[in-house]
């Protein structure tokens, strides 16, 4: 990737929120459904997982936050761009519910 790019990994496991302020962008990355009561999604659904990550959820939320308070851009995928979808109002998915 070259010597003037560093990858720093962001988690909710390291709980690492004082590296933001290193971070040029965010990348918010595919995985395990949000927690459905984040936008009004049904309770049960084909395919839904057996556990969730609300602590993830939680964890993005805050690199979502600074992201916007500081201008920095966020590169949703998949799960990702679902979660800032989410963030920005959304209240029921069916993509994530119908899958």
């Amino acid at each position: 990737m070259g010597d003037e790019i560093e990858l720093i990994e962001l988690s909710f496991q390291k709980d690492n929120i004082y590296d933001f302020q290193l971070c040029d962008g965010f990348v918010l990355t595919g995985g395990i459904d949000v927690v459905p009561e984040l936008y009004g999604g049904v309770q049960d659904y084909p395919h839904k997982p057996d556990v969730f990550l609300p602590e993830r959820d939680q964890f993005e939320l805050q690199i979502y936050t600074y992201s916007q308070d500081h201008k920095v851009p966020v590169l949703g995928i998949c799960r990702g761009m679902q979660y800032v979808n989410i963030l920005e109002g959304a209240k029921y998915l069916k993509t994530m519910a119908s899958r």
